[in-house]
């Protein structure tokens, strides 16, 4: 402990409040740029690194000002030496004048580990006053991960005071209370995710098929298997599946009956793709992004008002429609944005008037959108569909164009067996 300072303890920090803390991120210049502000500054300041990270705090007081140390263990070589932080704070102004972090290289732009510890400084006022003083001069859990066991053998997992016991196994209860919550429809408890009766449109998942036919089959092999598939998919359940899910993102079944399938949306990168482990597999796999890009927002928002005015534009009435499979080919789908007596729908929001040309150029449309709109107009067994692009300024102008387009048959075999061969190319990686 350096000079003149004293063991940080819960009854002698200094009150650092939200006002204060956003008042220095706001006035501070080395933390308004857009390398710190946004998701790292959120980071920094998390409590999964803050709380375990931080360590050996002492504080020194001299009139109104306040200066207090810290050390902070790095976030990945967690037994490396630690970094030495200070903030110093006018108490009397409730004022925080400087966080600077002395061993860090990012310290001159302002590094995550001043604000790791400004946050934790903020929590620690935030926590609700206790009988007991807590002392921070401590060592960083985070410094210990790894400190003195290296590794642990599987015996060693054993609990040795109860190895010598015989317990018999009685069921009776388990399968009583089990019967119970199904009598009851109780499917609200956590245990029962795990034996409730799979419904008719579930058992068209191919997770559930895929297990199904590892079930019954001793020879796995991605022929026999979607042989195996169309042998146990039905034209009611297809029907019955559209219905179900025609709030499409708002329906978990929706996302689970997509589960490893290659959906219109995707079917011409699918049928030009020749990476058997990239983004495209992830989506494929179920991959999906934590927070939608504000253009998708935007589009789902737009997509009721959009297909109320397409409805005006060609006098015929939009039904909303949800994944429409066929047992023909049970590895691919669609789910288009409506239907029409005679026609699919799909709509485009751009967020700018150039983007238009991402989707239709000169009247024709691109290679994507064409392979989707067709796949689309194949599933729905429809012979026509509209193309429709909501212009930049919907919002205020309710423009959209409206693009008929017509089924092609050669290309749409061509595009299915393109994308059944890339397919079967990763079927293994969803079998592992």
């Amino acid at each position: 402990m350096e000079d003149g300072f004293v063991k940080g303890q819960s009854d002698n920090l200094p009150h650092i409040d939200i006002y204060t803390v956003m008042d220095f991120f706001s006035s501070n210049p080395s933390y308004v740029s857009a390398e710190i502000k946004g998701v790292k500054l959120f980071k920094a300041g998390r409590a999964s690194y803050r709380d375990e990270a931080i360590g050996y705090v002492q504080v020194k007081r001299k009139g109104f000002k306040c200066t207090v140390k810290c050390r902070i263990s790095p976030e990945h070589k967690v037994r490396s030496k630690p970094y030495h932080c200070t903030l110093v704070c006018d108490e009397n102004e409730g004022m925080v004048e400087s966080v600077v972090c002395h061993d860090c290289p990012a310290n001159q732009g302002g590094c995550k580990h001043t604000v790791a510890f400004l946050i934790w400084l903020f929590k620690r006022t935030e926590e609700p006053a206790t009988t007991s003083i807590k002392c921070y001069w401590t060592k960083p859990a985070l410094s210990k991960v790894g400190s003195h066991i290296k590794f642990i053998k599987a015996k060693d997992f054993k609990n040795k005071k109860f190895s010598d016991l015989n317990i018999t196994e009685d069921t009776t209860f388990f399968n009583k209370f089990v019967t119970e919550c199904k009598n009851r429809k109780t499917n609200n408890v956590q245990i029962m995710t795990y034996f409730m009766d799979i419904n008719i449109e579930l058992k068209v998942s191919l997770h559930y098929l895929i297990c199904k036919y590892k079930s019954e089959k001793d020879e796995f092999s991605v022929n026999n298997f979607i042989k195996f598939c169309m042998d146990n998919i039905t034209e009611e359940q297809c029907v019955s599946i559209e219905k179900a899910t025609k709030d499409q993102s708002a329906a978990s079944l929706w996302f689970e009956l997509r589960y490893g399938r290659i959906t219109a949306s995707i079917a011409y990168e699918a049928s030009k793709c020749n990476t058997a482990d990239g983004i495209l597999v992830e989506k494929i796999l179920g991959a999906y992004q934590f927070k939608e890009p504000f253009a998708i927002q935007r589009g789902k928002l737009l997509e009721d008002q959009v297909r109320a005015q397409i409805e005006i534009i060609k006098k015929v009435k939009i039904r909303k429609c949800g994944l429409f499979l066929t047992k023909e080919h049970p590895m691919l789908g669609a789910s288009p944005d409506g239907i029409t007596e005679e026609h699919t729908i799909e709509i485009k929001c751009p967020l700018k008037t150039e983007t238009m040309k991402k989707y239709i150029n000169n009247a024709k449309l691109s290679a994507k959108c064409e392979a989707q709109v067709q796949l689309q107009m194949h599933f729905a067994n429809k012979s026509k569909a509209f193309f429709c692009i909501a212009h930049a300024d919907f919002e205020t102008s309710q423009q959209v164009d409206v693009y008929e387009i017509f089924y092609n048959s050669d290309y749409c075999k061509k595009i299915i067996n393109e994308c059944t061969l890339f397919w079967k190319h990763i079927f293994n990686a969803m079998i592992k």
